[in-house]
């Protein structure tokens, strides 16, 4: 794959996934300058997020996520990591905004529309 094909590619990831967190109410923007170091997305308040497009998942993903909603796992001694589809996140996000009587669940996603 050429160069360019690459880039371009990755950016219509990262536009995709900005626009899934916008049709969820979140406030996000693409960031990334092409070729350049850094963070691909800002969301959630301030936090940086690095979307990777790939041909294939590592199979120990792809298999867990078939029958559950998250998958952690983690290197010996290193941090949890944690996967999930991003329809899934959001959706955990406007139950947790919900649980703590921050908004209805019909109305968490205005709640986090207004969030940086």
């Amino acid at each position: 794959m050429s160069g360019a094909h690459s880039r371009n590619k990755g950016r219509r990831f990262e536009n995709e996934v900005v626009g899934v967190l916008k049709a969820n109410g979140y406030k996000a923007e693409r960031i990334s300058e092409a070729g350049l170091p850094g963070p691909d997305i800002k969301a959630f308040g301030g936090r940086y997020i690095e979307a990777k497009i790939r041909e294939r998942i590592p199979m120990l993903i792809r298999n867990a996520l078939r029958d559950v909603s998250m998958f952690m796992f983690r290197e010996n001694g290193g941090p949890i990591i944690v996967a999930m589809e991003l329809d899934e996140l959001c959706d955990l996000l406007d139950w947790r905004a919900a649980q703590h009587g921050w908004r209805e669940v019909s109305d968490a996603r205005q709640l986090h529309s207004n969030l940086e």
